[in-house]
């Protein structure tokens, strides 16, 4: 617990912020007639991973 005389201060070993990331999806659609369409696609297309960020929850961004 922080103890409210004293302003908090991060531990410098853990980043306060994440750089940014950024994802590429791509989506192709095909209209073969008025009734028929093919789709497909691919999200994060070069495998990028969430950047860690160290908190109380130990998620990712």
């Amino acid at each position: 617990m922080v103890s409210v005389s004293q302003p908090y201060r991060h531990n410098e070993s853990y980043p306060v912020s994440v750089d940014a990331v950024t994802y590429h999806n791509v989506q192709v659609r095909y209209q073969m007639d008025d009734s028929i369409a093919l789709t497909g696609g691919v999200d994060n297309l070069f495998d990028k991973d969430a950047p860690y960020h160290q908190s109380y929850t130990d998620g990712k961004t």
